[in-house]
């Protein structure tokens, strides 16, 4: 859940998109929702804290690259393309675990799960391109909130005074998001036009 925060800071201080430090900071807020949601404890191993954060920057490294794929690339190609890389990284890994007899329910809802994520994959791409990373970032913490709808639906778990104000940070950083980006819209459509010849005219103008 870091990747978001790193997406939206990487990309600032690459300059692949304008500093915000409004975006960054409503980033953060969201965020901080997550971590309020999730709580997460100190107790975890070393191991499990490394490949966390190498999870995290690996993610974020992806949403950059994405930005650098030419617009004419489909994002349904590359979405086929990390797939493809993503099932042989897990034969590879799977030389390392052991093979168990599965049933052929579980199959089904591994068969489910893995549609499920390839059109997530799709979808994370498609979001990534031609848009400011930092104001798709906070959207990506809407997963929490649709684990815990999930959870209430299937499991009747009913989320503590904790997890709320986690999900209201969360609210409040894609809503405030989402102003933003409609208020950047408004202006450039409601910005008056550029005559070319004017500017032209302008510039011969200064030369001579």
């Amino acid at each position: 859940m870091a990747a978001p925060l790193l997406v939206a800071i990487a990309s600032m201080i690459t300059r692949m998109e304008s500093s915000r430090l409004d975006r960054a900071l409503a980033t953060a807020v969201g965020f901080v929702g997550v971590l309020v949601v999730l709580r997460p404890s100190l107790d975890a191993s070393a191991s499990g804290l490394a490949f966390a954060l190498a999870c995290a920057a690996f993610l974020a490294s992806r949403d950059l690259v994405n930005r650098r794929i030419p617009a004419q690339v489909p994002s349904v190609l590359i979405a086929v393309a990390t797939t493809i890389a993503v099932t042989f990284a897990g034969l590879v890994l799977a030389t390392t675990q052991p093979w168990l007899a599965l049933e052929t329910s579980t199959l089904a809802w591994i068969a489910a799960a893995a549609v499920f994520a390839a059109l997530g994959n799709y979808a994370v791409v498609a979001a990534s391109r031609g848009v400011d990373l930092s104001v798709v970032a906070p959207f990506r913490y809407s997963s929490i909130v649709w684990a815990l709808v999930l959870g209430f639906a299937f499991w009747g778990e009913i989320p503590d005074w904790r997890v709320c104000t986690g999900i209201a940070l969360i609210a409040a950083s894609g809503g405030y998001m989402l102003r933003a980006l409609r208020a950047a819209s408004d202006g450039r459509r409601n910005a008056p036009p550029t005559d070319p010849g004017c500017t032209r005219g302008t510039r011969d103008d200064v030369t001579h």
